[in-house]
């Protein structure tokens, strides 16, 4: 009899399935144990049938041990379902606090890439900035170095001209002075040739020829010598 009670629990799978999750085993037990639950009538009707046939005429006993075995298995089962309950509660738990892990984590990570990329994005358009900034110094600077030196050489080409001018003044009275000089001297000695009684008539001409050809060849070196220096000068 005790086997067909059994039974009778097994058979009513649709009152273990029923349960309420994270239910309290006293609460479960009650579920099942109640006299209008399938099972404890299962177990009513099928005490009862074991009764006619055993030829019990007191079917209430046989009604009470069968109620009775059920609320033992009831107890069972509700402990293993509770406990059962628990642990898929406990790993949905995990679960679920694993997701929000990830969650944070990739949350984490995307916002680290973000700076990470805004970063990168910054210093490369700080490193532009400053690129075109030297550019533009650089630019500047050889506009500048342009003009003065354009500016030095229109100052080096006039105080060239004006040393040139300078020169080409000196040489001319220079050469001016010596021709000069070289004139009066032959002119002074022209002179005393002529006014020297001792001498004949033909050697005061032989000597003034002689004079005259002198200074004429200096002269000559004269020219010769502050052409090639005004030359140069006026090349400046």
């Amino acid at each position: 009899m005790m086997a067909s009670m059994t039974d009778a629990l097994n058979t009513d799978n649709t009152a273990s399935s029923a349960l309420v999750p994270n239910s309290s085993v006293v609460d479960t037990v009650n579920q099942i144990t109640s006299q209008d639950s399938p099972i404890m009538q299962q177990a009513a009707a099928t005490a009862n049938r074991q009764a006619a046939r055993s030829g019990l005429m007191n079917s209430s006993l046989a009604v009470g041990a069968a109620q009775g075995a059920v609320t033992q298995q009831a107890a069972d089962l509700a402990k293993a379902e509770v406990s059962a309950n628990q642990g898929q509660q406990q790993i949905n738990n995990q679960m679920s606090q694993y997701d929000r892990s990830q969650t944070e984590a990739e949350r984490a990570t995307k916002v680290t890439e973000g700076q990470s990329q805004q970063q990168i994005t910054n210093q490369a358009s700080q490193f532009s900035q400053s690129l075109a900034q030297q550019k533009a110094e650089s630019a500047q600077q050889n506009t500048q170095f342009q003009a003065n030196l354009k500016q030095q050489q229109a100052e080096l080409a006039a105080q060239s001209k004006q040393f040139a001018q300078s020169i080409q003044a000196n040489v001319k009275g220079s050469y001016t002075d010596a021709a000069n000089n070289i004139l009066n001297n032959s002119s002074v000695n022209i002179n005393n040739i002529a006014s020297n009684a001792s001498l004949k008539q033909a050697d005061k001409d032989k000597l003034i020829a002689q004079e005259i050809a002198n200074r004429n060849s200096d002269l000559a070196y004269l020219q010769s010598m502050y052409s090639s220096v005004n030359s140069w000068a006026a090349a400046l």
